[in-house]
């Protein structure tokens, strides 16, 4: 192997191996090279946290599922294909990435992490019209995702906003299903719903303790067909 070549190679950072690959071209590997993992959606800015769901390209541009299914999974940078990023745990645990993470739970129905993200005493308060104004303990956490997974088993929620300040983290986001289930009583109807959400999350010791939601239940409602519209005025 030439010697300068070599010595170029190690000045830019590359290892280079001692031997030769098929067709006697020499092997360069670049070391310490890692996955840039990006924390914003390029289109939308929604929050992506390294271990949540992300879309990127070859180049590393980086979206969230939505935004990702919104341009057919294909970059609007340099035409290539967008494919489901890794995702890399270990990271710093912060009230942002812990609540990141809970909605990934929801999103992929994952009941085996919510103990990892949930408080043992956790308690949820929601408006008085829902079907559950409190939801309390882990227990509670996993009922209610079987429960919507059952209703709508493509349901996710995708986080458009995210703000943290010490302990607290508040989320805007829009949560979305196909209705496969019986839901409140409502036979399965095939009406895709979206449904726009904001919570405000209190961390305590590495777990989410507490949640205030405020939920569009009534425009759920209509998009099953359970609730009248009143006609548009001509």
């Amino acid at each position: 192997m030439n010697a300068s070549f070599m010595s170029g190679a190690r000045r830019l950072g590359l290892r280079v191996s001692s031997h030769h690959v098929a067709g006697g071209r020499d092997t360069v590997r670049r070391s310490g090279m890692a996955l840039e993992m990006r924390t914003t959606c390029e289109k939308c800015g929604a929050s992506l946290a390294p271990d949540v769901e992300a879309f990127i390209c070859s180049y590393e541009c980086t979206f969230c599922p939505a935004c990702s299914a919104g341009m057919r999974h294909t970059c609007p940078n340099c035409g290539g294909e967008l494919l489901s990023r890794p995702r890399r745990w270990g990271t710093a645990v912060t009230p942002r990435t812990i609540v990141a993470r809970l909605h990934d739970v929801w999103t992929r129905g994952d009941v085996d992490s919510v103990d990892a993200v949930y408080a043992p005493d956790f308690v949820a308060h929601f408006p008085p019209s829902t079907e559950l104004p409190e939801r309390h303990g882990r227990d509670g956490v996993r009922r209610g995702i079987a429960r919507i997974k059952a209703a709508f088993p493509d349901w996710r929620e995708d986080v458009e906003e995210m703000i943290a300040e010490g302990n607290r983290v508040v989320t805007r986001y829009t949560s979305r299903g196909t209705h496969r289930g019986t839901f409140w009583g409502i036979a399965p109807t095939g009406a895709s719903v979206t449904v726009p959400e904001i919570s405000i999350y209190r961390v305590a010791h590495g777990r989410v303790a507490e949640q205030w939601c405020l939920v569009d239940e009534l425009g759920r409602m209509q998009q099953l067909g359970a609730v009248l519209t009143r006609p548009m005025a001509s």
